[in-house]
Parts: structure tokens; sequence; C-alpha cells
């Protein structure tokens, strides 16, 4: 017979069940969105495309740069959802850091939330059928441009500064050594890009990393991932 605290007891395992499997299923969805809109990226934008109010002239350019904002604001949005499992899982062995992660990647999402709601906005504006040579429409996108550069770089900076306070973070659990040591490399990675101009193709060893965590998380039982609740230490 079940007893009053076995049912208590049972309560909360099932409750944590939820939001681990709410946290992988979140991971693996901003992977593949991240993957989507970076993809979406460089057709609209990449080697031997023709300027953007060109590309935003023709209902295929119109195309790209709508599920370029769609995808890349999804991904931003459930790579916070995601967080806010990890930030539950890390909180019990520190009180502070888990919080810094948690918010780098919060402020993350809403810069890249801004940049692709300024992004599909230019894209309506397209959609008006003004000519793509329009002294005015061309001011637009680069308007535009300059703010999905600086919130970009913002951004990315903000994901990749929270990565490595989770890294960092991990490699004191039980079987975090792994993801750790990818978050590092990322980390290192994204330093690389920043120097050489191609910062946006962080999306791509960030979305890896994603779907390290999605891995991570799933596998083992949860006392051997290192997760579990523990006192405070800092």
């Amino acid at each position: 017979m079940t007893t009053s605290s076995d049912a208590a007891e049972a309560s909360p395992r099932g409750s944590d069940r939820l939001a681990r499997s709410l946290t992988c299923v979140s991971y693996a969805a901003s992977a593949v969105l991240f993957l989507a809109g970076l993809h979406a990226l460089y057709e609209a934008e990449g080697p031997g495309r023709p300027e953007v109010q060109v590309v935003l002239s023709d209902r295929a350019g119109q195309s790209l740069f709508a599920q370029l904002a769609l995808f890349l604001g999804l991904a931003s949005i459930t790579a916070a959802i995601a967080s806010v499992g990890l930030y539950q899982q890390l909180h019990p062995r520190s009180r502070h850091w888990p919080l810094l992660g948690l918010l780098c990647t919060w402020m993350a999402a809403a810069l890249l939330v801004g940049v692709m709601s300024v992004q599909y906005g230019v894209m309506s504006v397209g959609q008006e059928g003004i000519p793509a040579s329009e002294i005015s429409f061309h001011a637009l996108t680069v308007f535009a441009h300059g703010v999905a550069d600086l919130g970009g770089w913002l951004a990315l900076g903000l994901l990749g500064f929270a990565t490595l306070i989770n890294s960092l973070l991990l490699w004191n659990t039980a079987r975090g050594k792994i993801p750790a040591l990818a978050g590092f490399a990322i980390c290192v990675l994204l330093v690389f890009l920043y120097n050489v101009g191609a910062s946006f193709f962080f999306m791509l060893p960030f979305a890896a990393w994603e779907m390290v965590m999605c891995v991570h998380l799933m596998t083992g039982p949860r006392e051997e991932r290192g997760l579990a609740p523990s006192h405070h230490t800092g």
C-alpha cells in the first residue's frame, strides 16, 4: 500500500524527470533551429549573394529572411528555456554563478529576438514592392545590418560567457567533464571567430554543445550525472 510519505517523495521525482525532459527537448530544438537559422543566414547574405535590398526585392529572398528571423528567434527562446533547467540542476552547487549564466543566456535571447524583429520588419518593407534602387530602402537595410552586427556580436558573446560559466560548474560534477570540455573548446573557438570576423559561425559549435548537453542530461541516472541536489558551496 502506498503511504503519504511515498507519494510525497514520488511527486518531486516525477517533477524532476519532467523538468529534465523539457530541458533536453529545449536543447535539441535550439540546436536544430540555430543550424537552420545559420543556413538561412548564409543563403541570404553569404558569399556571392547580391546586396540585401536586392535579395529582399523578390519573394525567394523575402522567404529567406522570414525563415532567418523565425529560426533564430525561436532558437534563442528555446535556449533560454533550456538554461532554466540547467540552472535548476546547478544551483544547489553554487548560489550565484549559475544565476549569472542564466541571466547571460536570457539577455542573449532578448537581444537576438530584438535583432530578428528588425530583420523581419525590413523583410515586411520589401514585401510592399519598394524597388531595390530606392534610397530610403537602401538606408533601411544598412540600418538593419548595423543592428544585426552589434546585437549579434553582443548576443553571441553573452552565450559564450554563459557557456564558460556553466562549463566551469559542470567540470566539478561527477559526469560533467565531457560537456565542460566541449564548452571550453567552443569558447576558445568564439574568440578565434571574433578575430577573423566570422563570429556568426559560432552558432554551429554552440548548437553542437547544446546537443552534447542534451545527451549528457538524458543518459545515466541522476546521481551519476552529478546533478543531484546538494548543499550550497558558495
